[in-house]
Order: structure tokens, then C-alpha cells, then sequence
């Protein structure tokens, strides 16, 4: 049975042109979203699809601007359901008050901590701070108390010694561990990690996401990880969703990307193509840009890069015109996979 945590219908995240143009300009397109409650669900997708865009917005902290809106998203923290106010306050629904998520329900572990940890606090002063989130009142020696578990709870030695190293005298996995404790020590109902590997070699990439996989499976909590890495999410997604400049083109369970089966769309063969590459420590295939992207917003927003359309053939030719100037519908080869692609949903 369905049982969202938080998501979203028919969400549009516009943010004003940085060149100074009239119009805003749309970075998420029409996105729906479900992060099921105690379960791991990866977005996925290349730098600049999106991602991070579609998640700060819902969750308030967009560093960009909104210039517009569309669409609604719902929590539903306590199984009680009322829509997010994402631009602006909103007090009230359907004439009553809404209620309001308790501060800390949702952590947030950034992709660099180089850059999310203050440089000039202790560990232990940065974590404490997040636990008078969640627990105000509590005595100083409280408070180091549950610092210290934390900083024990994502494995890191000796967390007395660590909670008193400034930002810099901490290795990158170590830093990592520490924005995860930061995140955790609100006690938070969803835990979102935006690309948390990032800039770490593969054995401790492996280990942050084992350990944020472990910790939510111990703690019931949501994840929702954001990554371009199709190696890091195959050892912990549960669901998947994948983006591509701004449109939700694929999202189904774990099998229907790591299991045989038909329908994969063309940009996620393309992801899982690199990402083996990668692994095998061979290049990763060049990208096709003999085309750009039309500015119109008709047609699919693959169609520049997609293999079906490069193919010279006659019936490939017709498709090709077809995803270029029609935008695609969705279309399902099984009742709980979707994939956006008119190459998929009529094959040649």
C-alpha cells in the first residue's frame, strides 16, 4: 500500500533568467514525486538536470529565487495529509489552519560539507546546534551527551577527540560522517543526501551509502539520496526516479533498473552505460551534441542526445520527427514503472 511521506502533483519550479530576460525560466518541469515513508528512493540524473533544484525547492531552502511555482506538493509527517506551502506563507486550507511540520522533520546532508560546515566551529559545537532543534531546553552536558552519540552512531572513532577538530583537520570521509550527524541529530522523519560521495575515492563512497542505507533501515526513517552515480544507488534504492533537464523521464522499483527486463528509457541506458565504464575503469561513451535542445518546449527533451533518433533508417527517420516536435506520454511496461519515451511505448 502507498504510504508517502512527501510528494508531489504536477510540480513547476521557475527561477528568474541570471542574464537579466523577461521571462522566467522553467528548471523543474511538471515532476511527480512520491518518497514512500521508511523507504530509499535515488533521483538520479546528470549535473544540472535538476535534482537539487526540485528538492530545496520543496523543502524551502532553494538557494535560487522562484519566480513561479506551479503545482502542489503534501506531507504527510503523521500520516495526516495537507499541502507544503512552496513560495510564500500560507496559513490556512480548505478554511482551516494548517498544521505546521515540527522543526527538523526533514535533515539535509549537502554534497560538499567543505562547504556546509562552518569553518570556524568545533564538530561538537556544529552538531549541538542541531540537537537543540529537536530538544531545546537540555543542559549543556546533555546536549554533549547526545553529540556524542551522534558522532558514535556514524561510526566515527573516538567522538570525544572528534568533536573538538575544527572542519579542516577532518579527512573527506570523516567530514561526510559529520554532515550526516549534523542531519541526524534532529531526529528527522526524511533524510535527504545530495550527492554525499562526491569527491570520494570508492571505498568510502561505499561506506557512506552502506552507512545511510543502515541508519534508516535501524531508525525508520525516509531517504530520499541524490546522486548521477547509478554505481551508488544499485546497493541501496528501493525506488528510483530519473531526470533530465528538469522532466521526470523514468521512475519505477529497484528491479526495473538493475533486473533484466523491457522498457528502460534511453537516457537511463546511457547513465548505466557510463557508470559500468567508470567501474570497469574504461571511458565512459562520448556524448552525442551534434543537436541542442529546442528552447520551444515541444517535444522530448532527450531528442538531441537520443540513439533511436541518430539511427538512419527510414522508420527511425518518422520517430525521430515525432519526438522532436510531440511531447511524450507516459507509458508503462509494468503497473509500477513508467517511462516517458515514445520510442519505448511504440517500438520499431
Amino acid at each position: 500500500m502507498s504510504d508517502p511521506i512527501l510528494f508531489t502533483r504536477d510540480l513547476w519550479v521557475r527561477v528568474h533568467d541570471p542574464n537579466g530576460g523577461g521571462s522566467p525560466i522553467a528548471v523543474v518541469r511538471g515532476a511527480n514525486i512520491e518518497l514512500q515513508r521508511g523507504a530509499t528512493t535515488c533521483l538520479v540524473g546528470e549535473s544540472g538536470s535538476g535534482k537539487t533544484v526540485l528538492m530545496r525547492a520543496l523543502l524551502g531552502i532553494s538557494g535560487a529565487r522562484p519566480g513561479v511555482t506551479a503545482g502542489t506538493a503534501w506531507a504527510r509527517p503523521d500520516g495526516s495529509e495537507f499541502p507544503v506551502p512552496l513560495v510564500g506563507p500560507r496559513k490556512r486550507w480548505r478554511g482551516r489552519a494548517l498544521p505546521s511540520l515540527r522543526p527538523g522533520w526533514a535533515g539535509y546532508v549537502f554534497q560538499h560539507p567543505s562547504h556546509s560546515l562552518d569553518p570556524l566551529l568545533r564538530v561538537g559545537d556544529q552538531v549541538g546546534a542541531s540537537v537543540t532543534i529537536a530538544h531545546s531546553g537540555l543542559t549543556p552536558a546533555a546536549v554533549k551527551r547526545r553529540v556524542l552519540h551522534w558522532l558514535e552512531t556514524v561510526h566515527l572513532p573516538n567522538p570525544e577527540a572528534v568533536a573538538q577538530l575544527f572542519p579542516h583537520e577532518l579527512s573527506g570521509g570523516m567530514a561526510q560522517r559529520v554532515a550526516i550527524a549534523i542531519a541526524l541529530a534532529t531526529e528527522p522523519d526524511l533524510l535527504v543526501a545530495d550527492e554525499p560521495t562526491t569527491g570520494l575515492d570508492w571505498s568510502v563512497r561505499r561506506d557512506i551509502v552502506d552507512l545511510l542505507g543502515e541508519l534508516c533501515r535501524a531508525r525508520g526513517m525516509s531517504l530520499l539520496l541524490i546522486s548521477h552515480d547509478f554505481q551508488v544507488v544499485e546497493h541501496i534504492a528501493d525506488q528510483l526516479y530519473v531526470m533530465f533537464r528538469g522532466e521526470l523521464v523514468e521512475d519505477g522499483p529497484r528491479r526495473a533498473f538493475f533486473e533484466p527486463g523491457p522498457g528502460s528509457h534511453p537516457y537511463t541506458r546511457e547513465l548505466q552505460a557510463r557508470s559500468r565504464a567508470l567501474e570497469e575503469g574504461s571511458s565512459p561513451p562520448r556524448l552525442h551534441l551534434a543537436e541542442q535542445p529546442t528552447s520551444s518546449g515541444a517535444g522530448c527533451v532527450y531528442a538531441h542526445r537520443c540513439p533511436w533518433i541518430r539511427e538512419p533508417s527510414p522508420e527511425r527517420s518518422a520517430l525521430g520527427e515525432r519526438c522532436r516536435s510531440v511531447r511524450p506520454p507516459d507509458f508503462r511496461p509494468s503497473s509500477d514503472h513508467r517511462v516517458r519515451c515514445i520510442a519505448v511505448g511504440e517500438p520499431t
